[in-house]
């Protein structure tokens, strides 16, 4: 442009620097939508933990439910006695009682029990001064198993019995050991299992009662004497693990 002429709008726009391009503003708007999508996010995540914790309850609701209403069978036993040597070895007698205290009949029920010794037998009286023994707990477990396995093969083989809400079923019942004949004995252990059936629900169930057969006297040891025992006894539950049910 020449000293003195006057720009017209034309020739000024040609001496101007090129324009920046302008910053995008943010609107409160978008600050908004962001608060918004965050939020929904939020209440969407609390519906599926809502609704999970909902099933849950719902699931520990029913199964309260089918604890409630199931069959429930309990075993009890009693001293009957004698505890006597014969051609089976030791044997012992004793009494059970099988009732159903749930509110569904029980199917395929059977009771099955057996004798095992409290501990390795003494060769010699331990004499006044008493006796120690290691508590036989892996034994007894392993009894537990195999007695209860044993009576749910044989339900399986008979279709065992049914007992109904409120029934009760007693009898006696004698179990046998091996010990040897003149040996002198901490006592024994007598594991006694009961399993079953609900109506509707095909799992096995198991009802375990375990007792223990010692010498009254403290700190003696069980012993024939011409062939009989003649001291008193004790038939009491086991201190470990006496009883379970599922």
């Amino acid at each position: 442009m020449v000293d003195g002429e006057t720009p017209t709008k034309g020739n000024l726009n040609k001496h101007l620097a090129p324009s920046q391009p302008a910053k995008p503003e943010k609107h409160l708007l978008d600050y908004v939508a962001v608060w918004v999508a965050a939020f929904a996010a939020a209440v969407s995540a609390f519906s599926a933990l809502a609704s999970w914790y909902q099933l849950q309850a719902s699931r520990d609701q029913l199964a309260a439910m089918k604890l409630d209403q199931r069959a429930w069978v309990a075993v009890d036993l009693s001293p009957v006695g004698p505890l006597d040597y014969g051609e089976q070895g030791w044997s012992y007698t004793f009494g059970y009682k099988l009732s159903n205290v749930g509110k569904s009949p029980a199917s395929n029920v059977s009771f099955l029990a057996k004798m095992i010794p409290l501990a390795p037998p003494f060769e010699h009286d331990p004499g006044p001064n008493g006796f120690a023994f290691h508590e036989p707990v892996a034994k007894v477990h392993s009894t537990i198993e195999d007695v209860c396995r044993t009576s749910e093969s044989l339900a399986r083989q008979d279709g065992g019995e049914v007992t109904f809400p409120g029934a009760e079923k007693a009898g006696r019942w004698r179990v046998a050991d091996r010990s040897p004949g003149d040996a002198y004995l901490a006592g024994f252990v007598i594991v006694a299992c009961v399993t079953y059936k609900s109506a509707g629900d095909p799992s096995l169930h198991r009802s375990i009662r375990v007792f223990e057969l010692e010498a009254h006297n403290y700190g003696k040891t069980i012993h024939r004497d011409l062939g009989i025992v003649s001291q008193a006894l004790d038939f009491s539950p086991y201190q470990i693990d006496g009883a379970k049910a599922d």
